[in-house]
């Protein structure tokens, strides 16, 4: 991605080597990770996502307990 930023910002800084490069390191680590994932089984896979969405809600109150904190802090601050 920073590549590809670099195409479209700042073109004297840009490689297309460098781009390819990247680009297949890219896809070979992402080929891999669909590997390893597909290894471990469905089972993993199936409570590993359970796990994620179950952290979802925590994230959730935290975001909004930090938003109020903040809009204390500013308001004492105000």
């Amino acid at each position: 991605m920073a590549q590809l930023m670099l195409m479209l910002t700042d073109r004297e800084r840009f490689s297309g080597r460098r781009l390819a490069r990247d680009g297949t390191v890219a896809i070979l680590a992402f080929g891999y990770t669909l590997w390893t994932i597909a290894g471990s089984g469905y089972e993993v896979v199936y409570k590993g996502t359970l796990l994620l969405l179950a952290g979802i809600p925590v994230y959730v109150w935290l975001k909004h307990r930090d938003r109020h904190e903040t809009a204390e802090i500013t308001r004492k601050a105000a």
